[in-house]
């Protein structure tokens, strides 16, 4: 047998258990929450044809929480990342994911983000600008984000010219239920529902600065009209 041979096969098996022992695997999260653990969203319309359709845009982001491994506040106002937990999908895209289930499951109208609409259907179009996405063990689950809406197309009762616009802050604080991982990617799921459901709030209102509540303070709202 090749001497080369002899020693190398042992020495790359013993590598490789070597290298599994030092790095644990990686255990992957999600925004998108579970069948199990979602709440029925107030107000959600009834089904049959929707009246309109919804533009979630891509999310924004820090940059530096925008990290593929979940990255933590700590007591001392630092982030500490998480190397072995980390998010399923870029950040941005789990929010743009989680903000359009919400919102289609609470409001009844498709997201045709990918697809487009048919022509003078009328579509809201969502973007969100994150600023802050905190995650401190024990909670609270922080997330800190300006967004918009406007409506186009076709609308009744508007003149095709115009386009309702709604530009508000909403900062949206969620306790976790315990005090380790899971549970504060269990309240930053909440965190994104609750940003939702306000958001589809000022959409059914017609772009109506949404009420505030115990966990989301809406903040800074300024309503006009746009040219379509």
């Amino acid at each position: 047998m090749n001497p080369y041979l002899r020693w190398s096969v042992p020495f790359a098996a013993a590598a490789a258990l070597t290298g599994c022992a030092g790095s644990p695997p990686a255990s992957y999260y999600t925004l998108l929450p579970s069948a199990n653990t979602m709440t029925p969203a107030p107000g959600t319309a009834v089904p049959g044809a929707p009246a309109f359709a919804l533009e979630i845009m891509p999310v924004n982001v820090p940059l530096q929480v925008d990290q593929p491994q979940i990255m933590l506040r700590t007591a001392d106002d630092a982030l500490s990342p998480m190397y072995s937990q980390r998010w399923a999908s870029p950040l941005a895209e789990e929010l743009q994911t989680a903000l359009s289930h919400a919102m289609t499951a609470t409001l009844g109208a498709p997201d045709v983000s990918a697809l487009g609409a048919s022509a003078g259907f009328p579509v809201w179009r969502v973007q969100v600008d994150v600023q802050r996405f905190d995650m401190l063990l024990g909670g609270p689950a922080l997330i800190d984000a300006t967004w918009r809406i406007r409506q186009s197309g076709a609308a009744r009762g508007k003149s095709a010219a115009t386009a309702a616009v709604l530009l508000c802050r909403s900062l949206v604080q969620i306790p976790a239920p315990g005090a380790d991982l899971p549970a504060l990617v269990l309240a930053q799921q909440r965190a994104v529902m609750a940003l939702a459901q306000t958001i589809s709030s000022a959409i059914r209102q017609n772009a109506h600065v949404p009420p505030s509540s115990d966990t989301v303070q809406v903040r800074g709202c300024s309503r006009t009209a746009e040219a379509a």
